[in-house]
């Protein structure tokens, strides 16, 4: 069990790390500006993270792994995993949008692009271990064949973010045009 004042300090760093981003660069966050927004001491801000960054990305990559386990089970095919996914990841972007409109004028930050491209990855990853690799028709390793369409599709995302698009259909047929014939496949889960 995790100690009350834990969980307080790290919900107020969440909120901290947040609204910070929502206004300026993450690059341009220091520690000192986390740990006055959130009414901590930088010591204590080291005892839960290493970095502004590591701090903006826990909220974003929890909120994520909610969205995830949500949409991952059950999917007939790598295709349908990511258009569910995509419906529940733009909520996210929505309940985070200060910082995801911030983030994108700040592509060098990486700490969005990177959390999105693990969220991606993370899901086909889990779509080809629960269907036992058998997306693949072909000789391939499955970290591999994971990060590169996650990371294709974060990328995808975050173009569309960058555009100022709010047009998800189009953004959902982008992405599916993109996704290789084997995605599309329908395939039983691994007993």
């Amino acid at each position: 069990m995790t100690d009350a004042r834990v969980v307080r300090t790290r919900a107020a760093l969440h909120r901290a790390a947040t609204r910070l981003a929502s206004e300026r660069a993450v690059s341009a966050i220091t520690v000192s500006d986390l740990a006055a927004e959130a009414g901590i001491n930088r010591a204590t801000f080291y005892k839960h993270y290493m970095s502004p960054n590591e701090a903006l990305a826990a909220p974003l990559r929890d909120d994520l792994a909610v969205v995830r386990a949500r949409e991952v089970s059950g999917a007939a095919s790598l295709a349908t995993v990511i258009e569910k996914l995509l419906g529940d990841t733009f909520d996210h972007i929505a309940r985070f949008t200060d910082v995801y409109a911030t983030a994108v004028e700040q592509p060098l930050d990486g700490v969005v692009s990177n959390v999105l491209s693990e969220h991606f990855t993370d899901a086909v990853a889990h779509f080809m271990e629960s269907h036992d690799g058998a997306v693949l028709a072909f000789e391939s390793d499955p970290a591999l064949t994971a990060r590169f369409v996650g990371s294709g599709v974060a990328g995808t995302v975050e173009a569309w973010l960058r555009a100022g698009s709010s047009d998800r259909p189009s953004l959902l047929r982008a992405i599916s045009s993109c996704l290789p014939g084997w995605a599309h496949e329908e395939r039983a889960p691994a007993r």
